[in-house]
């Protein structure tokens, strides 16, 4: 696959991602290396030349990789913020950054990184907590679900698409497994999760009750 087998809606928003990251309000100068591995130029440049990058280029890779997951998970981008540079849903973004995965070599550390930022997100857009308790065993198994319905499935404030679920197993089958937090709160383990034990089954069944499935 290559960059023109993305629409030019897709190219699009990954340009848009881009110019959210390097131009808008949303990453300081003195975190902005910590979270993209590179710095605010270097992406930048990457989205003056895109659509005519080189897919191979890990520069490339890691910019737009970094660029839409640090959008998606970062705790202060506020969607409603995040759509005035990116007018494009959660799930929309998702199912482009799963096509730019499935277009490059994406190393297994990445694949863990980029899997377990989803999955803080969605504990953040659920519970307002960037690691709920038990994430790393219910979100695997919210996905499992919308993904075996074609259903949303409900967790506290918010619910996992079944686009996202596809996208979240995808990079789960890459990798092998799930993603953990560590016990430093600092980056993220291989976990299986499976099978999923009793008390965040009946957590996410009363959840599943509330919203009426």
């Amino acid at each position: 696959m290559s960059v023109s087998d993305l629409t030019e809606k897709e190219q699009a928003v990954v340009y848009d991602c881009l110019r959210a990251a390097t131009e808008g309000p949303f990453f300081a100068e003195r975190e902005f290396g910590a979270l993209f591995g590179m710095g605010r130029a270097e992406v930048g440049s990457v989205m003056r030349a895109w659509p005519r990058v080189d897919r191979s280029d890990e520069t490339v890779s890691l910019a737009i990789s970094n660029a839409i997951a640090n959008l998606l998970r970062q705790t202060h981008v506020l969607p409603e913020e995040r759509r005035r540079w990116v007018p494009a849903s959660d799930e929309e973004i998702v199912a482009i950054l799963g096509k730019w995965h499935d277009a490059t070599v994406v190393a297994p550390s990445q694949v863990l990184r980029t899997l377990g930022d989803l999955m803080s997100r969605i504990s953040e857009t659920c519970y307002e907590a960037p690691w709920m308790v038990g994430t790393e065993y219910m979100v695997p198994e919210l996905c499992r679900r919308a993904a075996a319905t074609g259903e949303p499935q409900p967790w506290a404030r918010g619910e996992v698409a079944p686009a996202v679920a596809r996208h979240l197993t995808e990079l789960a089958g890459k990798l092998g497994g799930w993603a953990r937090l560590d016990q430093g709160g600092t980056g993220y383990l291989p976990f299986d999760p499976f099978p999923t034990p009793e008390r965040f089954l009946e957590e996410l069944d009363f959840w599943k009750r509330k919203a009426g499935q």
